[in-house]
């Protein structure tokens, strides 16, 4: 990712040959390569997630189109088109939900590249993008750093990333829960849909969402931006022993 490129090296050109060979600067480096590595984990999976979106398009217009049986029973090409939608449908899915795993894995990543820069808080761990949320506002302060609107973009992730990843991914509890497939009306941006079929009213979930991935992924991309951009404007505020 150019960005984070441009960042490593424009650390690097204030190093001296011991510093720049030292353990400080390889771990500011490693963390935020570590930042473009899943960056580029995502890009990979934004395009097959739009040849899978295609598939899934061409497979469900097909199933569409199919003749209907004449009987209670699915004809022979009912069978062969559902189970080729059936085939689209989890790999469309797979790559939905690759996704959202791999973007929170990111913005995990952002937190601990951040809190290596500028040094442990007290009583206030950026481990973690849920602790960055939690803890920012004090470890801003404790380090005299100017933040920007960085945070209010952190914050939109977890509601767009991490809550659908943890509560409809990772550890759904959904009872009786089927998972939808959406189209836009011009059949190129797909969306999953958690829902619940017949549950007791009090165990009653609403239907989630995910948002695409290209939505996603430029959000994603700016918040990095708002990272580095933070790291950049409070380079005099670091705890590693660069030279000036």
């Amino acid at each position: 990712m150019k960005i984070i490129d441009d960042l490593i090296e424009s650390e690097h050109s204030h190093l001296d040959a011991d510093q720049f060979a030292g353990v400080q600067f390889t771990g500011f480096a490693t963390s935020w390569q570590a930042v473009a590595r899943y960056h580029t984990f995502l890009t990979i999976i934004v395009e097959r997630e739009a040849k899978a979106t295609e598939v899934f398009s061409l497979s469900s217009k097909a199933f569409r189109d199919t003749p209907p049986s004449p009987g209670p029973y699915l004809t022979a090409e009912q069978e062969r088109r559902l189970d080729e939608l059936d085939e689209a449908t989890d790999l469309l899915h797979l790559e939905i939900e690759s996704f959202y795993l791999f973007a929170k894995i990111l913005l995990d990543v952002v937190a601990r590249a951040i809190e290596k820069y500028f040094g442990l808080g007290r009583a206030c761990s950026l481990d973690s993008h849920h602790d960055l949320i939690d803890n920012f506002a004090e470890y801003a302060a404790q380090k005299k750093l100017d933040p920007t609107d960085f945070i209010e973009k952190a914050k939109q992730l977890r509601a767009d990333i991490s809550n659908f990843r943890d509560h409809e991914i990772a550890h759904s509890k959904r009872l009786n829960r089927v998972t939808g497939t959406a189209l836009t009306a011009d059949r190129r941006r797909a969306t999953m849909i958690a829902a619940s079929t017949v549950v007791p009213p009090e165990r009653f979930k609403p239907e989630a969402s995910s948002i695409h991935v290209g939505e996603l992924m430029s959000a994603v991309e700016n918040y990095i931006a708002s990272a580095i951009e933070i790291v950049k404007t409070n380079r005099d505020k670091t705890n590693l022993t660069f030279t000036s």
